[in-house]
């Protein structure tokens, strides 16, 4: 007997395996799903035959292997023996005063792509029913909601199982300590205890799976399918298990009881850890009766009323003992639970691991608040923009203060030494240079990616971090890859092997060879960090003198290597996300541009047939053919347009596809863009009047109007506007194509008054304004994403784009460019908050900018679409002017009575006459004004048609040398209140001016409505 699964639901399996192991850092996976996929069709109709005969397969084959990496170290030395503390900055000095090295490893499972088949199918299967009996205690590993009404075609599902995991992690911190202050301004006395079980997954006996008693208590009933695939995966991971058993290349704590546990690394392994502890859940909630009860995977966080009897460890176990059942606190490495359905299984909490903290008054109260603002802080420092200056400061602080100096409270009540805190720090630090690297011209980042090599070496490299921190150092190689610093990395690739050297001298001889084993998977890790850091668009350059000596360190071939760097790009699993050809011409001519690509890289309509049709192949293909250019006679999609790791985003295909919101067509066709991405609809329209009634005599808008569906809102925007300087060197540079940044402060400026902006938490600011020309188009996204985490959307203006071929140009010889109004909005909805873009272009240049665009560089201005937008968005109308277009009467006219408020952008020096025209402006229209001008200029202010002239500028600044921000409330329901009268009244607003008629949308609009 087998099972026999319709080729659609492996197709879907693989589709979420391939993306969950992408994401599955540190296991070295990627080229085996590259090179399963390069025969794709034949391998998963293969897949099937397999489970409809699985009975009779050769399990070994099947299940894979394991290996081991290092999970920590604890460096000896001399001086530690007498308890003196030394420390050293410099990573060899330390290295020199160890004379023993006791390591802990942790054994990972390195399986073939179909185990993680048939992982997925289980978690689809079985998994998910077993997720939904898991109360809201347990945080970790959970999956992702189909939702209420889950559509069966999966384009309209997410990509891969599980929630991301620093969002649920940071809940469970966050919840727990919320509880514990609600506590305590009660009146109440809590004691907090954290606590976590030791080697977890290698603990668990997975034959519990198919216990009656566990079927039994929890009340399952499967049927005839669930059964046979939860039975193939049991046979699968107890032949693992058994495999571990035998081998002698484990440390023997792992194969404790004759059993190794559930593999780290499968997608079903998370579940199964879960749900094999919810007896513990279900206990701890139906007898402890506690305050909080929180479990991340085996991390423990309860909270309970102190009566005053448990002021120890001991006290504490012998209290939970009582009320929980099939606990000994008598074992000797520490309380062991042994649940009812668990066969051979084992839970044993790590003695001396537990953490209390005995809470009351107001010095419980202060301690919490600690806590939360430390949490808040490292929260908050993930959305900051990188600052190479300041974090290269603040890596060489971490380096030359010593672990036990590092703040406990910011640790989450956890590990109290500080390396959970630590850790975090410095991934943050190594994230934005990745990020400096990725985005920024190279003289502005290379003098501090070697500053932050030398720093991070001793670091990460050092006796007391080289096992905590060791899983960074591909990360880190790749980074330099990545930056072009082929001779950077044979320097870290030489340290490591020194340091690898070094290790191997100083274990004891029963650990060497499992550290020559993790050595080896090291080395493969490199490798890995090699083929998906080469950049697939520069190949041939890496064939120099320098390259060379960095593959022959590696003993890698050239050709092989550029062979293997291809076919990760192509099946979405390079470092550089396969949609990147939608922005990239030279990848899009590399990958996707001839019948060879095609045929290699691509589907055809028969093969998308024989994999189930999973998706709508029509979508796809006139996708293709608009993006990426395909050949419609061929009939093919490329592979990774389907089976991505990295789908594209709603503000992704708005950047390529500006035009969405022009009219009804091509809205629709930017939805069924979404659709192919797994994107939620936005719900918007877009017409030539605003939604609501009495509009009929008005003319038709030349605006395109696009309306956003209402949001809760605050009544009034609150707006930043910012005084930034773009110096005429850095237009210069790109009107000339130059290709370099002669303004060495630019970003660092730019970077700088954004985290300010983000640091900010009161007012809440909604929208971001930036002048004409002022952000670099490279980073765009980069800053919305920032943005995105504060719900502000951004205005602003962008350097110009300059034409390709394929985009804009249309004559050879000519070269246009196009300058650019963007708004990036954010959009509310139950999953999060989703970005779109509006591009709005400059229709005609100012005089001096015709001029100096042609004599520079030889540039024409010439706008490919005409259109200019009236935006509702969160209930409030408005719209914008790019600079000398607010001189043409007709753009301002077609907005009387439609707008609460217009923005301007400006590159502009005659601030006297554009004084007088938004002066004008903000009668003429009775709305308020928002003029942002590069602060050479000034004059960049927020105008509004009061009645007494001290009102009328409610901000207003000009000059200063740095750059900075003003916020002001713009308010917007006074003003309609205002206009909603026949007869003005007598204040706060100058009377509306002869003709003024407010549009019906504004007049009803649900979130000003008076009650």
């Amino acid at each position: 007997m087998g099972i026999d699964i319709p080729i659609l639901e492996i197709t879907k399996a693989y589709r979420k395996s391939k993306a969950d192991t992408f994401f599955e850092h540190g296991h070295n996976t990627a080229l085996d799903f590259a090179d399963f996929e390069e025969n794709l069709v034949e391998n998963l109709l293969n897949v099937r035959k397999t489970f409809q005969n699985w009975r009779d397969l050769d399990l070994d084959g099947f299940v894979g292997s394991h290996t081991l990496v290092i999970k920590g170290c604890e460096a000896e030395s001399e001086e530690s023996r007498r308890k003196s503390v030394v420390f050293f900055s410099d990573a060899r000095r330390s290295w020199e005063h160890v004379s023993k090295l006791s390591i802990n490893f942790r054994v990972i499972g390195q399986h073939p792509v179909i185990f993680h088949i048939l992982s997925s199918l289980w978690i689809e299967k079985v998994g998910r029913f077993l997720d939904h009996t898991l109360g809201d205690c347990a945080y970790g590993c959970r999956l992702k909601k189909l939702g209420a009404h889950p559509r069966t075609d999966d384009e309209h599902t997410s990509i891969g199982h599980f929630r991301p995991y620093f969002r649920d992690y940071q809940r469970w911190q966050q919840d727990g300590i919320e509880k514990i202050r609600e506590a305590i301004v009660m009146g109440k006395k809590v004691i907090a205890v954290t606590a976590d079980i030791t080697k977890f997954y290698h603990r668990i006996d997975i034959r519990f799976l198919r216990s009656k008693q566990f079927l039994k208590i929890y009340g399952m009933e499967w049927s005839s399918e669930q059964i046979e695939i939860n039975e193939m995966l049991v046979e699968a991971i107890t032949r693992w298990s058994d495999n571990l058993v035998e081998s002698r290349s484990v440390p023997s704590e792992f194969t404790n009881n004759d059993i190794a546990g559930i593999p780290i690394g499968l997608g079903a392994s998370k579940i199964i850890a879960n749900i094999f502890l919810k007896y513990l859940d279900d206990q701890i909630q139906e007898n402890v009766s506690p305050i909080f009860y929180g479990r991340y995977v085996d991390d423990i966080f309860l909270v309970l009323e102190d009566h005053g009897k448990i002021t120890t460890a001991s006290d504490f176990w012998s209290f939970f003992s009582s009320r929980i059942k099939n606990i000994d606190v008598n074992n000797e490495n520490g309380p062991v639970l042994h649940v009812p359905y668990g066969s051979k299984s084992k839970i044993e909490f790590g003695r001396g691991k537990e953490k209390l903290f005995i809470l009351e008054n107001s010095s419980g109260i202060s301690f919490i608040e600690a806590l939360r603002e430390s949490l808040e802080e490292n929260s908050s420092e993930w959305k900051m923009l990188p600052d190479t200056k300041e974090d290269l400061d603040a890596l060489a602080k971490q380096v030359a203060e010593p672990a036990h100096a590092i703040n406990d409270a910011a640790n989450g009540l956890r590990k109290t030494d500080g390396m959970s805190i630590e850790r975090l720090k410095f991934v943050l630090h190594l994230r934005n240079f990745e990020a400096l690297v990725e985005l920024l011209p190279k003289s502005l980042w290379v003098d501090g990616l070697s500053s932050f090599i030398n720093i991070a070496h001793d670091y990460v490299l050092s006796p007391g971090k080289v096992g905590t921190f060791t899983k960074y150092l591909p990360r880190i190689l790749r980074m330099v890859i990545r930056a072009g610093e082929p001779l950077l990395a044979v320097k870290i690739i030489d340290e490591i092997r020194h340091v690898g050297e070094i290790m191997l001298e100083r274990v004891d001889p029963y650990e060497r060879r499992f550290l020559k084993i993790s050595q080896k998977f090291k080395h493969k890790l490199i490798l890995e960090s090699l083929f998906t850091g080469l950049s697939p668009a520069k190949y041939l350059q890496y064939n120099s003198k320098e390259w060379v000596i960095l593959f022959q360190k590696l003993d890698v071939d050239f050709d092989e290597s550029q062979k293997l760097v291809e076919k990760l790009f192509v099946a979405d699993l390079h470092f550089e996300a396969f949609k990147s050809v939608l922005s990239n011409d030279i990848l899009l001519s590399t990958f996707w541009s001839t019948e060879d690509h095609y045929l290699k890289n691509g589907l055809s309509r028969i093969e998308w047939h024989h994999l189930g049709d999973p998706g709508k192949w029509k979508r796809r293909q006139l996708f293709s053919e608009k993006f990426l250019s395909t050949e419609p006679t061929l009939g093919v999609i490329p592979k990774s347009l389907y089976f991505f790791t990295r789908p594209a985003t709603s503000l992704e295909i708005s950047t390529i596809f500006p035009q969405w919101c022009q009219n009804e067509r091509t809205l629709k066709a930017f939805r069924n863009f979404q659709i192919i991405f797994g994107l939620p609809k936005i719900q918007v329209q877009i017409t030539t009047k605003q939604s609501g009634k009495n509009d009929e005599d008005l003319p038709v808008n030349p605006f395109s109007i696009v309306e956003f569906e209402d949001q809760a809102a605050k009544a009034n925007p609150v707006l930043a506007l910012t005084s930034f300087l773009t110096k005429n060197e850095s237009w210069v540079s790109v009107v000339r194509e130059d290709g370099w940044e002669p303004d060495e402060e630019r970003y660092a400026r730019l970077f700088r008054l954004i985290n300010d902006i983000l640091r900010l938490k009161k007012p809440k600011i909604d929208y971001l304004v930036f002048p004409e020309l002022s952000l670099p188009r490279k980073i765009v996204r980069f800053i919305a994403a920032k943005l995105r985490s504060k719900n502000i959307s951004l205005v602003t203006g962008v350097e110009y784009e300059i034409a390709t071929n394929s985009r804009m140009q249309t004559q050879a010889s000519t070269s246009f460019v196009s300058n650019q109004l963007v708004y990036v909005l954010t959009i509310n909805r139950p999953q999060g908050i989703d970005q779109v873009m509006v591009v709005q272009e400059k229709n005609i240049p100012a005089i001096h900018e015709e001029r100096e665009l042609f004599d520079v560089g030889g540039k024409i201005l010439r706008a490919r679409r005409d259109a200019k937008y009236l935006i509702r968005h969160r209930g409030f109308f408005f719209s914008g002017l790019i600079c000398n277009d607010i001189l043409n009467i007709d753009n301002r006219f077609a907005l009387r009575g439609m707008i609460d408020f217009l923005f301007v952008i400006e590159w502009n020096k005659d601030v006297n006459t554009y004084d007088s025209i938004v002066s004008s402006t903000c009668n003429d229209l009775h709305c308020f004004v928002v003029q942002v001008n590069n602060r050479k200029y000034g004059d960049t202010r927020v105008r509004a048609p009061y009645k007494e002239s001290y009102l009328r500028d409610s901000v207003r600044v000009q000059g200063g040398e740095l750059d900075y921000f003003v916020v002001g409330t713009l308010a917007i329901d006074s003003l309609r209140e205002f206009q909603r009268d026949f007869r003005s009244p007598s204040e706060p607003f100058k009377p509306v001016p002869t003709g003024f008629r407010m549009s019906a949308g504004r007049r009803t609009s649900k979130a000003f409505r008076k009650n």
